[in-house]
């Protein structure tokens, strides 16, 4: 198996302790750097596919549908990331199926939606912690929703949806700081990463 070294890159961003537990179990089962193009290429194929599913869903227009997906298909610079080890890909996959599920779940009611949605915000979050953003529009939906329909069971998710996330990684984090015996720093907050992709400008 390979070491995780708690200092240098992840003592300055500790947040990316869940992407790096994810490639080293990755890695255990396939020691080879091809399977993480393998790996986006995947996350590449969900982005096109559910990009397509959450349009129909939404709007049920074929037309609306088909110019979606030769969006996604078409959107170039989303290929490049391929070669990119930083896990973009995989938190816009685990984004735009936790929408389609959440779309399936509030039409539906159906738990198996609901139990999907919260693994994949807990990969996603994982991966990578900007997905918060897309967290957090996603409790405000299920409150809403659960406040529109009466449905004490949305409110659950809503809560689950925002903890189970942060918990996961903290339990990761706490997993290698007992493991190597060091106590990692705060680090740079990943909320920084969220405020500047906020930004207008160029400097953000």
């Amino acid at each position: 198996a390979l070491p995780i070294y708690l200092k240098g890159y992840l003592e300055i961003y500790p947040q990316q302790i869940g992407l790096v537990f994810l490639y080293k179990t990755v890695f255990s089962l396939w020691p080879n750097m091809e399977v993480i193009y393998f790996l986006h290429t995947i996350w590449v194929m969900v982005i096109v596919y559910f990009t397509y599913a959450v349009t129909e869903e939404t709007f049920g227009n074929s037309r609306a549908s088909f110019f979606s997906i030769i969006g996604a298909v078409l959107f170039v610079p989303m290929y490049f990331y391929v070669n990119y080890a930083y896990g973009d890909l995989g938190m816009a996959a685990c984004g735009v199926l936790g929408i389609w599920l959440l779309i399936k779940y509030c039409k539906n009611h159906k738990l198996g939606y609901g139990l999907g949605l919260l693994s994949v915000m807990i990969l996603g979050y994982m991966i990578r912690a900007n997905v918060l953003i897309i967290i957090l529009a996603m409790c405000i939906v299920l409150l809403v929703f659960s406040i529109g329909q009466g449905d004490w069971r949305s409110l659950i998710f809503a809560i689950l949806v925002l903890i189970l996330p942060l918990l996961t990684q903290k339990a990761i984090l706490n997993y290698y700081e007992q493991k190597a015996d060091v106590e990692m720093l705060k680090g740079t907050p990943a909320v920084l990463f969220i405020a500047m992709g906020m930004q207008d400008t160029y400097e953000g």
